[in-house]
């Protein structure tokens, strides 16, 4: 059995994945309201919900995390309170959660990485306005439900989805082209987003991510399957990093 356990916000979420005739399963358990976010209380919530199902705890052979100190620490944290109970559990931090953190310290290091997603989230916070999106999605004609994502450090398939978008470069320019002509004073900020999106360099960037982030993203939403194994999410991974450009 394993025990797969995320904390957000107040709220934390109890997962057990298990293998039960040959199959592996991931089944939901329980979210409990935390009114406390230290170690000791959350390793408090996670065995009252088992006791509540009649899971044990000795059962465990493994536990993932997403890397919060609270969670992984090996003084204090939740992974060494369920391993002093039960030592075969041994602590997996989250692969997908590795993954998404390389990508955003690798975008961060690169300047041009840094400076390419920074654009595009002006770009999103300034479509992300009433009328600008309204021409923004007269210009895809009303036909798709394409529409350029909020960024986001924590789920980078959020980034594949506003890159990965050859079908709304046309509109986008020519949404940005029609407020800079426009009376608006919004006009200026569309002249500067204009000239930027409409760089040779971020076309080189937006052609390179895409094809980075279309082979992490494919890599992202393997390693969060029910169905993988840990020896199958390594020789993902591996096989991942030495895939070559098509």
């Amino acid at each position: 059995m394993k025990l797969g356990i995320s904390a957000s916000l107040e709220q934390l979420s109890l997962v057990l994945r298990y293998i039960f005739n040959g199959n592996t399963y991931e089944r939901f358990v329980s979210y409990t309201k935390c009114t406390e976010l230290n170690a000791e209380a959350i390793f408090t919530y996670i065995t009252s919900a088992l006791r509540d199902i009649d899971a044990d705890m000795t059962n465990c052979v493994s536990q993932c995390y997403d890397g919060a100190s609270v969670m992984s620490s090996r003084l204090t944290g939740v992974r060494t309170r369920v391993t002093d109970m039960n030592p075969s559990a041994i602590y997996i931090h989250c692969h997908a959660h590795q993954l998404n953190f390389v990508l955003v310290n690798t975008c961060c290091t690169v300047s041009q990485a840094s400076y390419f997603f920074s654009l595009l989230e002006s770009v999103y916070v300034f479509i992300s306005s009433s009328i600008s999106h309204a021409i923004f999605m007269k210009e895809l004609g009303f036909t798709r439900q394409i529409q350029l994502k909020k960024l986001s450090d924590t789920r980078w398939s959020c980034r594949f989805s506003s890159i990965n978008a050859n079908t709304t470069i046309l509109p986008l320019l020519h949404t940005l082209e029609e407020i800079s002509e426009s009376s608006t004073d919004r006009s200026i900020n569309a002249r500067g987003l204009l000239y930027q999106v409409a760089s040779f360099s971020f076309f080189l960037s937006l052609a390179l991510f895409n094809h980075v982030f279309a082979i992490t993203n494919n890599l992202s939403i393997l390693l969060q399957s029910e169905q993988i194994s840990y020896s199958a999410a390594a020789s993902s991974i591996k096989a991942t990093r030495l895939e070559q450009p098509s």
